[in-house]
């Protein structure tokens, strides 16, 4: 088995409504919230008959390549199955090709069956899976309670891993982390990277981006002085439309001034030029420290 994990936060996948709602129900601290996804490989694929289903192992007690082990029995299901779509690479910018008919906890893991959606990429993703070629069953969740080296519980609950045949028994001193309790939220299929024949065949069937679109992604653009101007221009008239009071529209000016000089662009009278050289933004760059200052500087500061 492969396991392809990434280690996230969980404002950074979903809106701050959704993120207060799971931080308050859980008591986490809404920025903090850590959001895991953990894509697994596994062999013995089954394809029903009759219907574009696949049944597979979407998590298993396996220590995978961070050293984590995610306990099957401590996963938490009911929010997940409130809404059982499927996605592919975890893009909500397309639609689901898929969803999830059930979610079967067994000796093993939790084994799930997914019904494909009849669209041209759907059907396209059931094909390349039903002609051999894998791809891995990616959930995400939100860890709850862990357990780690050291803790008083974690030898003997590594220890009936082991017994049971997760993993092998000489493999415990391996093991930095298991997360006894996580709330899954999402389920989806990922392409493999470690596979590179089935990588190929995917590039060539557009299931997802030749390696040099994903570098050109990579690549921030630059921005020019206009544009900047033009954006700061833009912030300026949104701040005067949300009838700021008269201390909150001089901060608003001097923080958009301030933006402006840092930018490259003319200095306002009314901000004193700074003496340290200020190295340029580029457009990734310029975006986030924007969005940081409006929030830092006038984030809860607008008028009812």
């Amino acid at each position: 088995m492969d396991v392809i994990t990434q280690q996230l936060k969980l404002k950074d996948i979903f809106p701050d409504a959704v993120v207060g709602e799971y931080a308050d129900k859980y008591g986490l601290g809404k920025d903090d919230v850590d959001f895991i996804r953990k894509g697994y490989t596994t062999s013995g694929v089954e394809f029903t008959s009759g219907e574009k289903g696949v049944i597979s192992y979407v998590n298993t007690a396996a220590i995978d390549r961070d050293a984590e082990v995610v306990l099957p029995e401590g996963g938490i299901m009911g929010d997940y199955r409130n809404h059982p779509v499927v996605m592919f690479g975890h893009d909500y910018s397309e639609l689901p090709v898929g969803k999830n008919e059930w979610l079967k906890l067994d000796d093993k893991g939790w084994k799930g069956k997914t019904v494909y959606a009849n669209t041209k990429r759907a059907n396209e993703i059931y094909e390349y899976r039903k002609a051999g070629f894998p791809l891995a069953e990616s959930i995400g969740f939100i860890p709850l309670e862990i357990t780690q080296p050291g803790d008083g519980d974690f030898d003997d609950l590594a220890k009936a891993l082991a017994r049971r045949g997760a993993f092998k028994r000489s493999d415990i001193p391996k093991i930095r982390r298991i997360y006894k309790k996580w709330l899954m939220l999402e389920y989806s299929d990922v392409p493999i990277p470690s596979n590179p024949e089935a990588l190929e065949i995917a590039i060539e069937k557009g299931l997802v981006p030749k390696p040099e679109e994903m570098e050109e992604e990579k690549q921030p653009k630059t921005m020019s002085q206009s544009e900047i101007k033009d954006e700061l221009d833009y912030i300026l008239i949104i701040c005067q439309e949300h009838t700021l009071n008269e201390d909150n529209q001089a901060l608003a000016k001097q923080l958009i001034s301030e933006l402006m000089r840092l930018s490259g662009g003319d200095t306002p009278v009314e901000i004193e030029e700074s003496e340290e050289e200020v190295e340029s933004l580029n457009n990734e760059e310029f975006r986030e420290f924007l969005t940081e200052e409006i929030k830092r500087q006038i984030g809860g500061k607008l008028n009812a």
